[in-house]
């Protein structure tokens, strides 16, 4: 294009013989040039914008500021943001660095406590076992103390209701001469080792005074079984115009375990079954000519509904009772099982 405009602009250029007919006279024909139409309106527009240039530029070089100091102002921003989380990454190290090593100390204790548990549980199972040995030896020494404690008082009686200061200065001739007297019944020679009231007596102001209940110990072991007997054969006793009452003097628990029997002797009474307490607390059950022993009121009771059924038998390991209120049984000299 720029090579056709300067065609159209030299001055001196040759003619064709069509520019230049021969005809002297005639005006030549002016065509429309196309090219010069267009280099002139494009002359016009660099004109204008030629004038209006240097007004342009200006704004443009102001706008060209504002936006460096702008990207200016971002890039620093950006900077200062990068700065901080540079800052805040380290401080987030040095915190981590820190969790870490106080987990791993943590470990370390962790894995030392379950050593020691390991250790424990692996010391623990021979102490169980020496436990239960312990236990059933324990057991076994209670039952000695408690059989040597009862068989100290197979011989001894106790005796309720007796009034304080009626023995006078000696309390085994006193008994020797009022306990045939007491029973309505003559005995042989009452041979007394000792008798002594237990406890002190009560002195409260007001109150009738309770006399305190009195130990005898026989020398043998027959006279104190034949005191008893004779006392629940004749079941109410008053002596003076004062209710007495004797009773076999055993250890708190081995009273417990012989209390605990009520209900089946009961039960045995209805069936019209022969039965005894021995001692210290064994039930013994007579039936088809077989003698039935038993520690347990529980299996006692079992027996019977199996062995004597007879209506509902009730029974419990530990009724409720009380020491006075004991039922009246007969004691029976152990024979062998045929």
């Amino acid at each position: 294009m720029e090579a056709a405009l300067e065609c159209l602009l030299k001055p001196n250029r040759k003619t064709s013989p069509v520019d230049n007919p021969p005809y002297s006279n005639t005006k030549p024909i002016q065509r429309p040039n196309p090219l010069a139409e267009q280099q002139a309106k494009a002359n016009g527009r660099m004109d204008a914008y030629v004038s209006k240039a240097p007004s342009d530029l200006a704004t443009a070089k102001g706008e060209g500021t504002i936006m460096l100091e702008f990207l200016a102002l971002q890039i620093q921003a950006m900077h200062d943001s990068t700065t901080n989380i540079e800052k805040d990454t380290r401080d987030i190290k040095f915190s981590i660095r820190e969790i870490e090593a106080k987990l791993g100390t943590l470990t370390t204790r962790v894995d030392d406590m379950e050593d020691r548990v390991v250790a424990l549980e692996e010391s623990r199972d021979p102490s169980e076992t020496e436990l239960v040995t312990f236990g059933e030896e324990l057991e076994k020494v209670r039952a000695q103390l408690d059989n040597l404690d009862n068989r100290g008082r197979r011989c001894n009686i106790k005796i309720m209701g007796l009034p304080e200061s009626k023995e006078g200065k000696d309390m085994i001739k006193f008994l020797q001469h009022e306990l045939p007297v007491m029973l309505y019944h003559t005995f042989g020679e009452l041979e007394i080792q000792l008798a002594h009231p237990v406890g002190a007596p009560s002195r409260a102001q007001g109150e009738r005074e309770r006399p305190r209940p009195v130990i005898v110990n026989m020398l043998r072991y027959r006279d104190k079984e034949e005191i008893l007997l004779v006392a629940r054969e004749k079941g109410q006793i008053i002596w003076q115009g004062v209710k007495i009452m004797f009773f076999p003097d055993c250890w708190r628990e081995t009273m417990d375990r012989r209390m605990s029997f009520n209900q089946v002797k009961a039960a045995l009474r209805q069936r019209q079954v022969e039965y005894a307490l021995r001692f210290p607390a064994i039930h013994e059950i007579k039936h088809n000519g077989f003698r039935h022993r038993f520690t347990s009121p529980g299996d006692a009771a079992e027996f019977i509904a199996k062995k004597i059924p007879k209506g509902l038998l009730l029974c419990s390991e530990a009724p409720s009772y009380r020491l006075q209120e004991a039922p009246s049984y007969r004691l029976q000299e152990p024979k062998s099982d045929p």
